[in-house]
């Protein structure tokens, strides 16, 4: 495990956060396993390990999908969103973490009078995170929907923690232009 202070005084340390790392973690399941194996060996242990297996994998199951195994990650996105030339004020901007199945929001807001944004968000995962920036406007589009560009977020600006460490900057989008995979969106 791994002791990360929080706050220190004259006497020093005194308030302590338990975070584990991915390879403690893998460590410790790895370890219990073996554990659960030897028992299993031993002829009057069988049903008893037949039930902590049990509770075990529902145990690991449960902590994947919830989040408990894995380590935060957090992501940064920053810039500058203009149509043919002015800034595109208003336009709603999210960030989100892609998923096999449904992406989870991040975090999301809408750029300013200058057409500035800056998105940051976290998320506790086994894997790497994977973000992409969504972009969602009606620059030279008269539709009831929103035109909808995607950007992928490169992995060296993912960093470990609640706080993002780096910040990606998109540096200035024209959203005249096209995009390969641009969509309309009606949901938003």
């Amino acid at each position: 495990m791994c002791y990360a202070p929080k706050k220190t005084t004259s006497e020093g340390v005194y308030d302590f956060d338990l975070k584990w790392t991915k390879v403690q973690t893998s460590q410790f399941l790895s370890l219990f396993f073996i554990l659960l194996i030897t028992v299993s060996d031993l002829p009057q242990m069988h049903s008893f390990y037949s039930l902590i297996l049990l509770f075990a994998t529902i145990s690991c199951s449960s902590a994947l999908l919830f989040g408990l195994i894995g380590s935060e990650q957090s992501v940064a996105v920053t810039g500058k969103l203009t149509c043919n030339g002015e800034p595109a004020a208003h336009v709603r901007v999210k960030l989100y973490e892609k998923e096999a199945t449904l992406d989870v929001l991040l975090s999301e807001g809408t750029t300013d009078a200058n057409g500035e944004f800056q998105l940051q968000g976290h998320k506790v995962e086994v894997t790497t995170i994977d973000p992409k920036l969504n972009i969602y406007h009606k620059c030279n589009y008269k539709g009831i929907c929103y035109q909808k560009s995607s950007l992928t977020i490169p992995d060296n600006f993912i960093t470990e923690g609640e706080i993002p460490q780096k910040t990606f900057n998109v540096g200035i989008i024209n959203l005249a232009n096209k995009f390969s995979g641009d969509s309309t969106d009606c949901l938003d």
